[in-house]
């Protein structure tokens, strides 16, 4: 999967980024549940069962700190503990690439979390990671997650039809030259 070191805690204004815990698998699995939340994401409907929620978080906790580690952090309020998403990186098959992904409970939208948690994930890939550009690809129907894009200053590069997908995705781009510049 990956090599990168997963952070210990980032922290926005508002918001904390780090590892997922056993007390997350609740709110995680509210979110598997919930087909407006993730009606865009590639979900097997095994994925969406409690079992299936409780092997993916099981298994994201498991590899922290493996070669093969799962690099995703879970999104909280400050003020109340509150899980509101996940935000993470993965490597793009067969590229240099790397996608960032994000996702949050429906409860939690139009807060402006997803770009202020996306924002902090970036500075630590494009600064600590050294990383040198990353990817979002984005159902075209998503236009939350579009604006989001948009907001981090993403790119818009066209489409991609990828293995893992039934229909083509949009694909934003976002180097760490542009991501730093006025």
């Amino acid at each position: 999967m990956n090599k990168w070191p997963l952070p210990d805690k980032l922290e926005t204004d508002r918001l904390i980024l780090r590892p997922f815990t056993e007390e997350d698998f609740i709110p995680f699995f509210a979110f598997c549940r919930d087909e407006k939340a993730n009606r865009y994401l590639a979900f097997k409907p095994e994925q969406k069962t409690y079992a299936g929620a409780r092997e993916t978080i099981d298994r994201i906790i498991r590899l922290y700190g493996d070669k093969n580690q799962i690099f995703t952090l879970a999104i909280e309020r400050k003020w109340d503990h509150k899980y509101v998403g996940s935000v993470g990186l993965e490597p793009v098959a067969g590229g240099s690439d790397t996608e960032i992904f994000y996702t949050l409970l429906p409860r939690f939208w139009g807060k402006g979390y997803a770009t202020e948690a996306a924002h902090r994930l970036l500075v630590y890939a494009f600064s600590d990671l050294d990383l040198s550009k990353i990817v979002a690809f984005i159902h075209p129907h998503n236009s939350a997650s579009i604006r989001v894009a948009q907001r981090l200053r993403m790119k818009d590069i066209g489409y991609t039809l990828r293995k893992k997908q039934s229909e083509k995705e949009k694909v934003f781009a976002l180097s760490r030259r542009r991501f730093f510049s006025d």
